[in-house]
């Protein structure tokens, strides 16, 4: 009797495992689908003769995927039914940046918000959904390695592309991001197939689980927001860069430097994670304000640092809500996650171009990610 439980306990740590990975290459090949795209789509609107302030369109069309996650996880919250859909949905919308070759330029904004929107809305329920494995697993070990995918397909994609511009030219090139979409979708429904009957009854919203998290999710917003705000965005950086004189090649090398850092630093805090807790929270705004400061003074280090401050908070971010809060409150926790950091981040591309003000600017933010670390290690413990 005791041999069949254990098996049966193998078999399902098995199936915990193979829904991870599956859920894990899909973010791997779906990043390398939309990441390689959004590497050269400014190339490829230059190209076709589009004008530099329609250029500035797609910037601010970058904020329907932060749009899109208070959606996805207002929608993911009502009931765990609609997980599932919204996945397939987001992961769906990849397509709608393959059909750019052969659209008018002036549709290009039209099917590049669609697949913003659809990152947006598939964010919420999948990392809710990656929530539930990772209880099997550590939350910080589990969402560590997801970056490592993550990041895998985010450097290898716009590489891929870059050889294959230099080979077919654009348009053609693009198209070529469909086999990594297409494979995302098929993977994905392995995942779906293989996701395991105890987690999916795990996934249920118990009534009454939600509300008492309201305080933990406004100190978890808080926290997120502050450290956001002292970490540089990149394209901002990929500025001061451009302005200091750094080639575009050479942007783009130091990119992949940083995304290298990243997925190395995920790894780690995510163990570290899970063996002390929330208090290894208290890092990333450390992190982030040490990158903020030496951006100014020494480039390549600094961008070293901000791989690791990037790293962590991509960890901490998505285990923080999986460990504090029940199924039902984390879609809109994850929902909140990207509210606040599109306002930490439009605050910080603004500050940084002042250097003078960050005497002012660091303290009260840093004094804020501080507290409200503080505050969720207090939950956790109370």
């Amino acid at each position: 009797m005791g041999l069949t439980g254990q098996g049966v306990d193998m078999d399902s740590r098995k199936r915990v495992w193979l829904a991870f990975l599956s859920l894990s290459l899909v973010s791997l090949f779906a990043d390398m689908a939309y990441e390689s795209i959004r590497s050269v789509i400014g190339a490829y609107l230059a190209e076709c003769g589009v004008l530099a302030y329609e250029i500035s369109v797609l910037a601010l069309v970058e904020s329907f995927s932060y749009a899109g996650r208070l959606l996805g996880g207002f929608l993911a919250s009502l009931s765990p039914a609609f997980l599932w859909p919204l996945v397939f949905l987001g992961y769906a919308s990849i397509y709608a940046l393959t059909i750019i070759p052969f659209t008018p330029p002036t549709l290009l904004t039209l099917f590049y918000a669609v697949e913003r929107l659809g990152k947006g809305l598939r964010a919420p329920p999948r990392d809710t959904l990656l929530s539930l494995l990772t209880e099997r697993i550590g939350h910080g070990r589990g969402f560590g390695l997801h970056e490592v995918f993550d990041q895998v397909g985010a450097i290898s994609g716009p590489l891929l592309l870059a050889a294959l511009v230099e080979q077919v030219g654009f348009p053609q090139a693009m198209v070529y991001a469909a086999i990594p979409a297409t494979l995302a979708i098929a993977v994905l429904v392995a995942a779906y197939l293989l996701y395991p009957l105890e987690v999916r009854k795990a996934c249920r919203w118990d009534v009454g689980g939600g509300g008492a998290s309201l305080h933990v999710i406004f100190a978890y917003s808080a926290y997120v927001f502050a450290t956001a705000a002292l970490l540089v965005y990149w394209p901002a950086i990929a500025y001061k860069l451009e302005e200091a004189g750094f080639g575009v090649d050479s942007i783009a090398l130091l990119y992949a430097l940083a995304m290298l850092v990243d997925a190395f630093a995920a790894l780690a805090v995510g163990m570290v994670y899970d063996k002390l807790g929330l208090s290894v929270a208290v890092v990333s705004p450390f992190l982030a304000t040490i990158s903020l400061l030496l951006i100014h003074n020494n480039v390549f280090a600094g961008i070293v640092v901000w791989g690791l401050a990037m790293g962590s908070i991509e960890v901490l971010f998505r285990a923080i809500p999986a460990t504090l809060l029940p199924p039902r409150a984390r879609p809109i926790a994850y929902g909140v996650l990207g509210a606040s950091l599109a306002m930490g981040w439009a605050l910080v591309s603004i500050a940084v171009q002042q250097p003078a003000i960050l005497p002012l600017y660091i303290p009260p933010l840093l004094t804020v990610s501080v507290v409200s670390s503080a505050v969720l290690v207090r939950v956790r413990r109370a």
